[in-house]
């Protein structure tokens, strides 16, 4: 076929070849991480949020066709309830999920008491993750997944899927 098209074969290289697998973990890995914040509406917490998101006007269907989670409050939670190995742990902190303060200090989850919306790519993977703060903070009323080996924000937008 590519004789006759006249479209030569590209061949990767098994460095580009061992790429192609980190980042189709980082993909499953992110899906991971939107199936557990959809999941945390179940907890009391998670209640408070839905109950706000349907005071905005939304309905459940949409937040469940669009895929929108919630980031329980604390530093822990996805540290402690989710991460299961150090190669996961180094999967979150890759994705701005899991934040340090330095190399000797436990990560902590860079996401709390936020309404989640995944950034969802053009075939249906997810890349990162915009949160909403819920309710009245200091803190920053929006904020992103930093860029990384699977998220350019620059080359991405919100519900193109």
């Amino acid at each position: 076929l590519s004789e006759y098209t006249g479209i030569p074969l590209v061949l990767k290289s098994k460095e580009e070849e061992e790429e192609d697998r980190k980042k189709e973990a980082l993909y499953q890995f992110n899906e991971r991480v939107r199936v557990y914040f959809q999941k945390n509406f179940q907890t009391s917490a998670g209640e408070v949020a839905m109950k706000y998101l349907l005071e905005r006007g939304l309905y459940e269907d949409e937040v469940r066709i669009f895929g929108i989670g919630y980031a329980l409050p604390g530093f822990q939670n996805l540290a402690k309830d989710f991460i299961r190995s150090e190669a996961e742990t180094k999967m979150a902190e890759a994705l701005g999920l899991l934040k340090r303060q330095d190399q000797n200090r436990d990560p902590y989850d860079f996401f709390r008491n936020r309404i989640m919306f995944p950034v969802i790519d053009a075939r249906g993977r997810t890349i990162a993750f915009s949160g909403r703060i819920l309710g009245n903070s200091e803190e920053a009323k929006y904020i992103n997944s930093p860029n990384s080996s699977i998220y350019d924000k620059s080359r991405s937008f919100y519900n193109l899927n």
